[in-house]
């Protein structure tokens, strides 16, 4: 715990409330597309110049531009910001001939890393993000004489809900669990600072303690997946450490909602059924036997080994009380009869694997990776 007298340089306590991570992610679907029709592209590992070697490609492959960033305030500036950091380009450097600290980017072996952005603007490998009007209307005005008179633009109207876009190629994103290239992602966040001249450090620093106090739920809540502290998790983190049950386990392999094909043998024979997930947050997800499909209504076997009722998730399979269990990853053990069960083999696995969603632990896991390996934001960049 913070010292109440602690301040940095004797004049400030800085406390870390809330984690902002920025990352890369890409679309499978069109990179197969591309790769397909002949271009060299590959998954990750990359670095950043190979991201940008592909945005090329992807534009050429698809006649849209290969990366777009998120559209919200400031995320350029952050996309420079972990491009900078990642080629190792600092903010101020110290010219030792002058005895005077001046722009990193004025140094010619700086400026020669950060060609590999010049092509891509250059030639709209990555997308416009700004809004064109207000930039047309700033380019007409009279060049600002103070940084107090530079507008700030918007992004672009129909760009601001990100959940509102396809990705055509690659997206600098908000963190889920998503590569970033050249090992590096952007570590952000917000905070409370306690000053010289606050006129109530007692009570400001109770306030804090309680604020970030694991018995309270207030800080795992302002943080949702994780918090600025390694170790400490946000709620939907932090119970992921307990082993989970078999009923968990279970609810797990049935927590997607829909209709997906599983198979089985019986008799000699696969046979293919369709389930119906119905997933209840917080209670026990069921399954339906879906009597429509073609599957189900040309398979005349199918027909007398499944019933039209609901099954149950529980620690084990029952007849008399329509109750299914987890066998593993993909498989469900699903009673015929009193004395007989069948595993129901998911599909999921090979077909749309890929896509299929991260369990919430291994998404969990992800989160204390990125923390441990992501570089905090270096000062000044942190203050742009």
């Amino acid at each position: 715990m913070y010292n109440q007298k602690d301040r940095i340089d004797n004049n400030w306590l800085a406390i870390p409330l809330i984690v902002d991570f920025r990352t890369f992610r890409f679309n499978m679907t069109t990179f197969d597309y591309c790769i397909n029709k002949g271009y060299d592209l590959h998954y990750p590992p990359w670095t950043w110049k190979k991201a940008f070697e592909y945005a090329k490609l992807l534009t050429e492959c698809t006649g849209k531009p290969g990366i777009r960033l998120i559209n919200a305030k400031s995320e350029d500036t952050k996309f420079f910001v972990v491009l900078c950091q990642s080629l190792g380009i600092p903010f101020l450097v110290e010219d030792i001939n002058l005895s005077i600290k001046k722009s990193g980017f004025r140094n010619d072996e700086y400026i020669k890393k950060l060609e590999i952005v010049k092509e891509l603007f250059e030639n709209h490998y990555i997308e416009s993000w700004l809004d064109e009007d207000e930039i047309k209307q700033w380019i007409k005005a009279p060049y600002p004489i103070s940084i107090e008179d530079q507008p700030i633009f918007s992004p672009k109207a129909e760009q601001v809900n990100s959940k509102k876009f396809s990705i055509n190629g690659m997206l600098f994103d908000i963190l889920t669990s998503y590569y970033m290239p050249g090992g590096s992602s952007f570590l952000g966040g917000a905070g409370i600072v306690i000053t010289k001249h606050s006129k109530y450090h007692d009570e400001i620093f109770k306030y804090i303690e309680i604020l970030i106090d694991k018995k309270y739920p207030y800080f795992t809540y302002l943080n949702i997946s994780m918090t600025p502290f390694e170790k400490v998790h946000g709620s939907k983190c932090e119970n992921n450490e307990k082993e989970e049950s078999k009923m968990d386990q279970c609810n797990s392999v049935i927590g997607t909602p829909g209709t997906f094909p599983y198979y089985f043998i019986y008799n000699g024979k696969i046979h293919i059924v369709y389930l119906n997930h119905v997933v209840s947050n917080g209670l026990v997800n069921r399954i339906t036997i879906n009597m429509d499909s073609e599957a189900f209504l040309n398979d005349s076997e199918l027909r007398k080994v499944f019933k039209s009722d609901t099954y149950n998730c529980n620690y084990s399979a029952s007849y008399d009380h329509n109750r299914i269990a987890y066998y593993d990853q993909f498989r469900l053990e699903f009673p015929l009869s009193h004395n007989e069960t069948i595993i129901l083999k998911s599909m999921r696995d090979y077909h749309g694997g890929f896509n299929e969603k991260q369990t919430n632990k291994k998404v969990c896991s992800i989160y204390d990776e990125y923390l441990k390996d992501a570089k905090p934001i270096q000062f000044p960049y942190n203050v742009l």
